[in-house]
């Protein structure tokens, strides 16, 4: 659903095997690019907010849902 909300994105659940957070998941947000990010996330509007709740809401059912985030552009 999220892909289909935020054109350009590709979504990936990460299970971790080995590790501190091993059992954890995780989700990858994949952003064709920097500049499709910051049209999609770059600011905290109303709009991009009620497209999210949702969906977090739904995940929060499933898993502890954090809000940190770490931003990595491929090189």
């Amino acid at each position: 659903e999220m892909e289909k909300i935020f054109p350009g994105t590709k979504i990936f659940v990460l299970k971790a095997d080995r590790g501190e957070h091993k059992g954890g998941y995780a989700m990858l947000i994949f952003v064709e690019s920097v500049e499709a990010r910051d049209k999609i996330f770059g600011a905290e509007d109303a709009e991009t907010q009620s497209k999210l709740l949702p969906l977090m809401e739904e995940m929060s059912k499933y898993a502890t849902v954090s809000e940190n985030y770490t931003d990595w552009v491929v090189q």
